[in-house]
């Protein structure tokens, strides 16, 4: 083979691993049970921006509208005590369907671990948007 097609060979090869690794983060983003697993990772890291973005547009304006006003800082770290989760257990996802052309919600139950040892099991319920599933409730089953 000459060098030519070695580097074609090489750039071509590049990409369809490119695409590949693209194609498997949307796929693991595109489950309900991924979307509360990086919703509460991304809090617990402090990224907001990345939590936020996996709150559906109408309870991050019920979140925004508590005091504090403007922020999701004290909801996130309600939930993910002040960033203290080590791990987050998905236990149950189920998907349910209006009309499969339409609409679908999921309930996810997780398990989140903490630093401390302790755990909380939450229930967060979702909406599925054309490109991806959105957070429209968390809530502890014990409150």
């Amino acid at each position: 083979m000459k060098p030519k097609h070695i580097i074609c060979l090489a750039i071509v090869l590049s990409g369809v691993l490119i695409v590949c690794a693209i194609w498997l983060v949307q796929k693991s983003n595109s489950s309900a049970s991924g979307t509360v697993k990086q919703a509460y990772l991304a809090a617990n890291d402090g990224d907001l921006l990345r939590a936020d973005a996996f709150l559906h547009p109408l309870f991050f304006n019920q979140i925004t509208n508590l005091p504090p006003k403007g922020t999701t800082h004290s909801f996130w770290d309600y939930y993910t005590r002040t960033q203290s989760v080590t791990r987050v257990v998905v236990l149950n996802e189920v998907i349910k369907e209006f009309d499969p052309a339409a609409f679908q919600y999921a309930t996810v139950s997780a398990r989140i671990e903490f630093k401390d040892g302790q755990s909380r099991e939450d229930v967060v319920l979702l909406n599925h948007t054309p490109k991806s599933w959105q957070i429209t409730l968390i809530k502890n089953p014990s409150e």
